[in-house]
């Protein structure tokens, strides 16, 4: 919500007063939005969006136009980590448990490294109960037991906004609906209508000619689908398809053989898994360079700053484990680099 361009904060604060109006949010009430909210640890947050309890709900900053993006993402995610803690620390059965956590996709370094592991927690066990999202569960991702979403991004186009409201239509027993909390006006935009259904048919659909042809494929409404025989595309906020150079492609490839192979590996533990999120984030980052990875890259940037090979190999025990893992993601990473040295062992006669 910082705006585009303007001299100082001052302007930010009253772009974004505007804007907190223009949805529906009372500043006068003393009770949604708290401004000058002071944190645990002494910060103090230019804006506190609060339910209807006075429960922190949202953090918003306002920066001047020309401050850095990253940094102000940074920042306002310690500041909502702060929130979270002190209005659910009663919830939590101790103090190290994240009652809510963030995954982030999209912004380079800031990136979240373990994002899978940390969405697999969320689907899988108690804690956390709230993930926040960049970028990572528009599509693709299948939790039934959601039955809040807070939407905090604002598009124009109707296929993103179905699948962004998606994630809370899966049925689960004793589910009978989910409630969303706009914050930017998009249930607006779209023409959502929050009462109640009472069922029954609303259309009554035309016949179809068997032969017709058709210009949609139909998934599986889970989307159970083996991530490396995806095409990968590219939607903008106005639903208009973005299409990726070769090397862009070619990174998304190598990213979706790089899901699927650690997927499968059900036997990595939770340390494994963080360091080999790191070689996947290289791998992707230099795909247009690399034809294998092997534990040479350990002793260079970016492994070198987080312990480099000794940590690599204090993680996977010995140095035999440590190339059998490796060997195996190669396999499953790069197959014509395997199909290739095969060719050159065993040559037609």
């Amino acid at each position: 919500m910082t705006p585009p361009a303007g001299p100082n904060e001052a302007f930010s604060r009253v772009v974004i007063d505007t804007q907190l109006e223009d949805v529906g949010w009372d500043l006068s009430d003393g009770h949604s939005v708290r401004y000058e909210y002071r944190l645990p640890d002494g910060a103090v947050a230019d804006y506190v969006l609060c339910d209807r309890h006075g429960r922190a709900a949202a953090v918003v900053e306002a920066k001047r136009a020309a401050v850095n993006l990253q940094e102000a993402a940074a920042q306002g995610r310690a500041y909502a980590e702060q929130l979270h803690d002190e209005a659910f620390a009663h919830e939590k059965p101790s103090p190290e448990v994240r009652y809510a956590d963030f995954v982030v996709s999209g912004f380079g370094r800031e990136d979240t490294v373990d994002g899978a592991t940390k969405i697999k927690r969320f689907k899988k066990e108690k804690f956390p109960q709230i993930l926040v999202s960049v970028n990572m569960l528009d599509t693709g991702f299948d939790a039934p037991e959601v039955v809040n979403l807070v939407l905090a991004r604002f598009t124009r186009s109707v296929v993103l906004y179905r699948q962004m409201r998606g994630r809370g239509t899966r049925k689960v027993p004793g589910k009978s609906l989910f409630t969303l909390f706009d914050f930017v006006g998009v249930t607006d935009y779209h023409d959502d209508d929050e009462t109640v259904p009472e069922g029954g048919r609303v259309r009554e659909d035309k016949p179809r000619r068997s032969h017709r042809p058709r210009t949609l494929l139909t998934l599986d409404v889970d989307d159970h689908i083996d991530p490396t025989t995806r095409e990968w595309v590219t939607v903008n906020d106005n639903g208009n398809f973005v299409f990726l150079d070769p090397d862009a492609r070619h990174a998304a490839l190598i990213g979706a053989r790089f899901e699927a192979w650690i997927g499968a590996r059900p036997d990595l533990d939770s340390e494994q898994r963080r360091l080999l999120r790191t070689v996947g984030e290289y791998l992707k980052a230099n795909a247009g360079e690399l034809e294998e990875f092997t534990v040479d890259h350990f002793v260079v940037p970016p492994f070198a700053n987080i312990g480099g090979l000794q940590r690599a190999l204090q993680t996977f025990g010995s140095e035999d484990a440590l190339a059998r893992v490796i060997a195996d993601m190669n396999a499953a990473v790069f197959p014509e680099a395997g199909a290739a040295a095969q060719s050159a062992d065993h040559p037609e006669p």
